[in-house]
């Protein structure tokens, strides 16, 4: 997709830039030297993005140094990114920091005033889109909690998943019919009910593990006494073991964590 297109541009761009190794160094004499650097910096990485995307534009913009007439783009292409590192937290591990200093820079006063444009956009969410195309009563119909909900196989017969998937399935078009508009088309509608369901699957997946494993530790040990042979204290330095704890002291960090 266009999007999927633009963050990969980003990401390239973000790769390669030394913003951070040449910003925030301690060995700026005055903070307007350290601003001149900044506005050069991200000058350059627009620049770049610019010419990556539509190189005659980019290439006016070079020569030009017109960055409001392409504010739109700038704008889009960093939304995308904080957007993705939202929904993907162990993307982006590498280029995120230098995208966050590199807007925090960029939201400055005087850097704004030479850019001539507010480098950062609000993030898009599945309610600002709906709320924009005045679908937003999607949210409370209820036919949205049986679209996005996770359909979880564990210890049920494959009828019953299938029930619940093709019932699932239905209300989503069921949705996408009622809501869709000339602002937001069905597509877009059942983009924005997966994108719900994705981050139900998300919590189910990231919540689920620590709730079985939590289980299991209070089903299995006593926090006050260990059983012969499976006490869980560690001794810092045996097995990899970097702290020292008692059998209890490790059963509640465990817990805890």
């Amino acid at each position: 997709t266009a999007e999927r297109k633009l963050w990969r541009l980003l990401e390239a761009a973000l790769t390669v830039s030394e913003y951070v190794d040449r910003v925030d160094i301690a060995s700026f004499k005055s903070p307007t030297s350290r601003m001149v650097a900044m506005v050069r910096e991200i000058c350059a990485l627009l620049c770049g993005l610019k010419v990556a995307e539509d190189y005659r534009a980019g290439q006016r913009l070079i020569e030009g140094k017109n960055y409001a007439e392409n504010a739109a783009f700038f704008r889009e292409a960093f939304e995308v990114g904080r957007r993705y590192k939202i929904m993907n937290p162990d993307g982006m591990r590498g280029t995120y920091g230098k995208l966050i200093y590199l807007l925090q820079d960029a939201a400055n006063e005087k850097v704004r005033d030479v850019l001539g444009f507010e480098v950062i956009a609000p993030v898009k969410t599945v309610a600002s889109t709906l709320s924009a195309a005045g679908a937003d009563g999607l949210l409370d119909d209820p036919l949205a909690l049986l679209a996005t909900r996770e359909i979880a196989s564990e210890g049920r017969p494959r009828h019953a998943v299938d029930r619940d998937i093709k019932n699932k399935c239905s209300a989503v078009e069921a949705l996408a019919r009622k809501y869709a508009c000339s602002a937001l088309p069905a597509d877009e509608i059942r983009t924005c009910v997966y994108s719900l369901a994705d981050a139900n699957a998300f919590l189910r997946a990231s919540r689920d593990p620590a709730d079985q494993m939590l289980k299991w530790l209070r089903e299995s040990f006593s926090p006050e006494r260990p059983e012969a042979g499976f006490s869980l204290a560690i001794d810092a330095g045996k097995g990899g073991a970097r702290l020292t704890h008692s059998h209890t002291r490790q059963y509640r960090f465990v817990e805890q964590s």
